[in-house]
């Protein structure tokens, strides 16, 4: 079993922390919102209403023109050595991602770039286009019936491909299966995020019985529940 230990962020990581991760703790990664837009509608989504559409922020940088020198300027500055797509679900809006991918590679070889989807829209020609101009890492977060599009994304890509979901207060058994899963087909890891209450998804969680901690950020057992989960299913699989 991998050693699980805490980072100084507070992280809690069993095996070896994926790049796209490292890169963060360090604060070394920009951030790219590709767009609001989702083909989900999960409940304890926290993004903001303003975020719930088609826009496009680079640090936290509202861009109303997206071009190279905007694109390459902002990382420069900002002397990453990474970046994270995100959204919403960037894939919804592929051409914008792909033109960003793209830009970033060219002129940043070494850059390292993961992005998050759903999987919704994953097929074997999209991934082949996001192999194709460089995308480092996949992070995917589905529904069970989606669950296969891992599996897809490892077969038909050679990047670093694994999941992040939310650690739901009390859903153990769910994510110690799901994390079964992932090791028998060689997902390379899991990313278990502590769920937060903001002023969207607020009502839908106490709606469902989830309480604020102190913090009045985050749900209290969610921490404990991703740690109960990590310690009985790191094997094989990198978890934090």
């Amino acid at each position: 079993m991998p050693l699980i230990r805490e980072l100084p962020t507070g992280s809690i990581v069993a095996g070896k922390l994926p790049k796209g991760c490292g890169l963060c703790q360090r604060g070394r990664k920009s951030v790219i919102f590709i767009t609001g837009l989702c083909p989900r509608r999960c409940f304890y989504c926290p993004l903001s209403r303003e975020r719930r559409r088609d826009i496009l922020f680079i640090n936290e940088k509202a861009v109303l023109k997206l071009d190279e020198k905007t694109l390459i300027s902002e990382i420069l500055k900002s002397d990453s050595l990474g970046v994270g797509i995100t959204g919403g679900d960037p894939l919804v809006k592929s051409d914008r991602t792909n033109f960003i991918i793209k830009v970033l590679k060219d002129y940043f070889p070494e850059i390292h770039i993961h992005l998050y989807t759903t999987g919704v829209t994953l097929t074997k020609t999209v991934l082949s286009k996001l192999d194709k101009i460089g995308l480092d890492e996949l992070r995917i977060h589905p529904k069970p019936r989606n669950w296969d599009k891992i599996e897809l994304a490892l077969r038909e890509s050679s990047m670093d491909v694994g999941a992040e979901i939310p650690a739901l207060p009390g859903s153990e058994r769910e994510i110690i299966k799901f994390a079964e899963y992932l090791t028998d087909i060689g997902a390379h890891f899991l990313n278990i995020n502590e769920l937060e209450f903001s002023e969207t998804n607020a009502i839908a969680l106490l709606q469902r019985g989830y309480r604020m901690n102190e913090d009045y950020i985050t749900a209290k057992g969610s921490r404990d529940t991703a740690i109960r989960a990590l310690k009985q299913a790191a094997r094989e699989l990198d978890l934090n």
